[in-house]
C-alpha cells in the first residue's frame, strides 16, 4: 500500500477511530486519488507523489483557521494532512459546494494572485490550462520546436546566413494562418507584413537589451527604469504589421519567440476576450497601483501594461512556481525537453501565459457547476 494512504489511515483509525477502508485511484495527473469508504460526507483527497496531500474543494490549510473552526490539530503534521485528516468537518462548514452524493466537488473561483500563491492553484490552473489547449503536441511540443530555433537564430556565433535561416523557421511558423496549424500573425492586415530579414534585423539592432539571457526577464521586469527603454524598442515594430493601431498581437507573438524569459503572449481571442474581459477589474486595479493609466488599447503602453502585471503576479508566486511550472510541461505531450536547446525552469513569459489562460478556464468550470 502507499505508505502516504497508510499514514492517513492510521491517523484516521488511531485520532478519530474512523473505518480505515478506502478506494484509490492513479490519476492521469500523478496523483493518487483516495475515498474513505464509509464516512458520510467524507470527500475525494489527493496525494502528490510528493507526499502532499490536497482536498478538492477551498479552505484554509493553515493551522490557526482550522482551530477557529473547533478542529484539534495534530503537532508535527503537515497542514494538508492535518485537514484531510478532518477533511468532512471541513466539507460539512457552511456554504460549502462540496456533495460527493452529486458529483467530485469543484472549488469556488479564487482571485488570479491566488492561483499563483499556492501550490494547489498553480496545479489547478495548469490542468485546467492543459484541457482548454487540448493534449496536441501544437500546445507545447510545436512552440518548443520554435524556441529551439530562436537558441540558434539569436545566438551571436552562427553566421547571419545561418542565423537568419532559423529564424525564417520562426517566421514562417507565425505567418502560416491559424486553420493551417500556423499562429496567424497576419491576419486583418492591411498590407504585406515586414519581410523576415527586416523583422529578424529589427529586432535584433532595435531590441538588443531584451534579448534571451540578457539580464531582463519578466521575473525583474517591474523595475521601472527600462520601461521607458521598451516602449520606445516596441514603438519601432509599429509597421510590422499595417493594422489602424499598434500591433500588439502581432508583435508580441514574434517578440515571444525572440525572448520567452520576458514577452508574453498577447492574443484578443483568448487573452483579450475571455482572461482578460474575465480578470478585468484585477488587472484594472493593478494599473491604477502601478501609475501609468490604465489603458485598454492596442498601444506599447498596453502591452507594457500587460507584462508589468505579468511581472507581478511572478513575484507572488510561491517559492516552487517555476519548478512545478517546469515538471508540468515535461509531461506534456512533444515537451521532450531532454533534447531542447533551452532552460524549461525560466520561460517566465510561458509560465505567465498558461497560468492565466488556466485561471480563466478553472473558473468557467465553477461558473458552469453553479448553473447547473
Amino acid at each position: 500500500m502507499n505508505p502516504y494512504v497508510q499514514t492517513i489511515l492510521s491517523l484516521l483509525d488511531s485520532a478519530r477511530g474512523l473505518p480505515t477502508t478506502v478506494v484509490t485511484t492513479e490519476g492521469t495527473d500523478g496523483r493518487l486519488y483516495v475515498q474513505v469508504v464509509g464516512v458520510l460526507g467524507f470527500p475525494v483527497f489527493t496525494i502528490n507523489p510528493s507526499g502532499r496531500y490536497d482536498l478538492p474543494f477551498e479552505h484554509s490549510y493553515t493551522r490557526a483557521g482550522m482551530t477557529k473552526m473547533g478542529l484539534p490539530i495534530l503537532a508535527g503534521k503537515s497542514e494538508g494532512l492535518n485537514a484531510v485528516l478532518f477533511a468532512d468537518k471541513l466539507a460539512a462548514r457552511p456554504r460549502n459546494r462540496h456533495d460527493p452524493t452529486v458529483r467530485p466537488q469543484h472549488r469556488p473561483a479564487m482571485t488570479l494572485r491566488g492561483y499563483f500563491e499556492s501550490e494547489d492553484g498553480q496545479e489547478r490552473a495548469l490542468e485546467a490550462c492543459r484541457n482548454f489547449l487540448g493534449v496536441k503536441d501544437w500546445a507545447v511540443g510545436d512552440r518548443f520546436k520554435l524556441y529551439d530555433a530562436s537558441r540558434h537564430a539569436f545566438d551571436p556565433s552562427p553566421s547571419t546566413g545561418d542565423a537568419l535561416g532559423w529564424f525564417r523557421q520562426i517566421y514562417d511558423e507565425l505567418v502560416r494562418p491559424a486553420p493551417a496549424g500556423g499562429w496567424g500573425v497576419a491576419r486583418n492586415a492591411s498590407g504585406p507584413l515586414w519581410s523576415a530579414e527586416k523583422t529578424f534585423q529589427t529586432i535584433k539592432a532595435g531590441l538588443s537589451n531584451f534579448s534571451w539571457d540578457g539580464t531582463v526577464t519578466l521575473t525583474n521586469f517591474h523595475n521601472s527604469s527600462i520601461h521607458a527603454t521598451l516602449v520606445s524598442s516596441l514603438e519601432k515594430m509599429r509597421s510590422f504589421k499595417p493594422v489602424t493601431n499598434w500591433p500588439v498581437m502581432a508583435v508580441s507573438k514574434v517578440l515571444h519567440f525572440y525572448n520567452p524569459e520576458l514577452f508574453p503572449v498577447y492574443d484578443n481571442e483568448v487573452i483579450g476576450h475571455k482572461v482578460l474581459r474575465h480578470f478585468r477589474n484585477e488587472f484594472r486595479e493593478f494599473c491604477w497601483a502601478f501609475s501609468p493609466p490604465y489603458d485598454v488599447d492596442d498601444t506599447p503602453i498596453f502591452y507594457r501594461n500587460y507584462m508589468c502585471w505579468g511581472a507581478a503576479l511572478l513575484a507572488s508566486a510561491h517559492p516552487q512556481f517555476m519548478k512545478i511550472f517546469a515538471e508540468w510541461l515535461a509531461k506534456q505531450p512533444g515537451a521532450e525537453l531532454s533534447t531542447r536547446q533551452f532552460d524549461p525552469s525560466r520561460l517566465f513569459a510561458t509560465a505567465f501565459e498558461f497560468m492565466i489562460i488556466g485561471a480563466y478556464a478553472a473558473d468557467q468550470s465553477v461558473i458552469r457547476l453553479g448553473r447547473e
